[in-house]
């Protein structure tokens, strides 16, 4: 992770982001909202998804728990 992808993760965890949004950003490098999900290509919100999903599979999986948190 470059060094400020790195503070940018700090930040999101300081103001309350939530888990599988940041896991979601470390992924793919991207930060999708309401604002700007019209503006990122299909490929890229696809990619984003799965992010998404891949998250709460390894929650449900037990791969992460509770302790997780984000740049391991």
């Amino acid at each position: 992770m470059e060094h400020s992808e790195f503070h940018a993760v700090q930040e999101m965890r300081r103001v309350g982001v939530t888990s599988d949004l940041v896991y979601a950003f470390e992924k793919t490098g991207q930060l999708v909202t309401e604002t700007n999900q019209d503006l990122i290509p299909e490929k890229d919100l696809e990619e984003w998804d799965a992010a998404i999903a891949e998250y709460f599979a390894r929650r449900e999986s037990g791969e992460l728990d509770d302790s997780y948190e984000p740049l391991r």
